[in-house]
């Protein structure tokens, strides 16, 4: 039988997106002979994770974060089998990888370009966009504060959209940008300094009958003071000025209360305008009142545009609150781990108005800063869409391998008492992600039956990925119709309160405002 052996090839100097790195691992572990193999950049964060699967070589280990990283684990001609995947690599990748050079793109005459590249590249790439009449999607991250607000100024300045840097979601027109799902057309315009946020409160309306016009995703420090919420205005004004849009939401993870006054106040609506700033209390916008959770704005939306439809989604609300209530939990402390950073924020926000102290690697100013993102203290939340764990890799909403790797942990642990967890599908997300999902986490699930695991899946009927959903069924994990609810359990758990859970509902989900 062929002995199995690891190998590392590091490429000096060479960049290739994470995307485009992950679709060449999945291709190369089909090649017969691969046991296993990895093609990242070789940051630091990624060479852990090579280490933890075995695959880290001291040649690997040498490399640094502007190399590509090749590891191989294979049985029989190792060393035909790493020319094969360095000649792939040197293509651009598998056989669907196809690139154009920027002037190539700019001589279509395309509205709207999509940018996902090293943050240090994105000012001059996104500049030629701008001065050549593009509207801007930028995914990417790591963008510095000073590049985003000058190229929002130019945007503005050229009646243009910038949406971006950090935009992981936006609907243009019913055409999803980043991750966003299939959800139905309506006279509801979204915007938002939040990408999960937007999909969130989409898929939520669509459960109710409620679509969408258009969803603006500006980013997520657009809101902040040293941006100056520039195309959270611009936004606004653009869905009070759309035919198709009757009313508007505005939601934000993280907002500065003055920035968005200013924004408010410089702006004049002529449509309802309703607000979700999260981790804000109530009455925190003076003639306007904030609804604290993302749940609660679909319904006060619903509420807005179906009336007749109200009273039956929050009758569904307080069922579930009831159902939630009885599914008892064991002693021990709640645990998020996330791929949305705006559902990590709501469900940091409801774990402290209910009690808890929480520890996040989150910038929260009013939650504990985790000491090591990797390990827990009392009750933790994660987000793995953070840049400390997306330098070099793809986005976990596209590849949750890493915090799927950190709940098969924490169910093991007797500190954990629930695990909230979001299962994002949907336009970006891969066909599979629910099969992978329930691939890595089911076996220790099922070792664990005790412990309670809630899951929140986003999505609708209408995403690709939907017909796998009940492959969670074979799991014991308890699913839930919104994260806040998610949130409300895992609460609840924590503290040993299941009172807690109809708390949450009355007084953060259905309230009168």
């Amino acid at each position: 039988m062929p002995s199995v052996r690891v190998a590392n090839i590091v490429m000096k100097g060479l960049y290739r997106d994470s995307v485009q790195l992950m679709e060449l691992t999945e291709h190369v572990k089909r090649i017969n002979g691969v046991v296993d193999a990895a093609i990242l950049m070789a940051t630091k964060g990624n060479k852990e994770f090579l280490k933890s699967l075995g695959l880290l070589t001291p040649e690997g280990e040498a490399a640094d974060s502007n190399d590509v990283l090749i590891a191989l684990k294979a049985e029989g001609d190792l060393e035909r089998l790493l020319v094969i995947v360095e000649e792939m690599l040197h293509r651009g990748g598998g056989p669907s990888m196809r690139r154009k050079s920027l002037d190539d793109a700019l001589s279509e005459g395309a509205d709207f370009a999509v940018i996902s590249v090293p943050g240090r590249y994105v000012g001059e790439i996104a500049s030629r966009f701008l001065v050549g009449g593009v509207n801007l999607f930028i995914f990417s991250d790591h963008v510095p504060v000073d590049v985003e607000v000058s190229l929002k100024n130019l945007g503005r300045r050229k009646g243009l959209l910038v949406l971006g840097p950090e935009a992981g979601t936006s609907l243009i027109g019913g055409v999803g940008l980043g991750f966003a799902n299939n959800v139905r057309r309506g006279v509801v315009g979204i915007v938002a300094s939040a990408g999960s946020g937007i999909q969130e409160l989409t898929t939520i309306l669509d459960a109710m009958g409620v679509g969408v016009s258009h969803a603006l995703g500006v980013g997520g420090r657009d809101l902040t003071d040293e941006v100056g919420g520039i195309m959270t205005e611009e936004s606004l004004k653009i869905l009070d000025n759309d035919s198709g849009t009757r009313m508007i939401a505005l939601l934000a993870k993280q907002s500065d209360k003055e920035t968005v006054r200013k924004v408010l106040e410089t702006i004049r609506l002529s449509k309802p305008l309703l607000v979700t700033l999260l981790g804000e209390e109530r009455s925190s916008l003076g003639d306007i009142t904030n609804i604290p959770t993302i749940h609660g704005l679909a319904l006060r939306i619903c509420s807005l545009v179906s009336p007749a439809n109200y009273s039956r989604y929050a009758g569904m609300v307080m069922e579930e609150a009831g159902h939630l209530r009885k599914a008892s939990a064991v002693k021990g402390y709640p645990r998020g781990f996330y791929c949305g950073g705006t559902l990590a924020t709501e469900t940091a926000y409801i774990w402290k108005w209910a009690g808890l102290e929480v520890a996040t690697n989150m910038r929260l100013p009013w939650t504990r800063k985790l000491r090591d993102s990797r390990t827990s203290e009392h009750a933790t939340i994660v987000d793995y869409g953070d840049e400390e764990f997306t330098e070099g890799r793809p986005h976990p909403i596209i590849d949750p391998t890493l915090r799927n790797q950190r709940i098969v942990s924490e169910i093991g642990s007797d500190d954990t008492a629930a695990i909230t967890m979001d299962l994002i599908i949907g336009y970006g997300a891969p066909e599979n992600i629910v099969g992978k999902t329930v691939e890595q986490i089911g076996e220790a699930l099922r070792s664990h039956p005790e412990k309670r695991v809630v899951v929140r899946v986003v999505g609708t009927p209408s995403d690709i990925q939907w017909s796998q959903v009940s492959l969670l069924e074979s799991l014991p994990v308890i699913r839930v119709s919104s994260n806040a609810l998610a949130a409300a359990y895992t609460a609840s758990a924590g503290l040993g309160n299941p009172d807690i859970i109809e708390d949450v509902v009355e007084e953060l989900i259905i309230f009168e405002g």
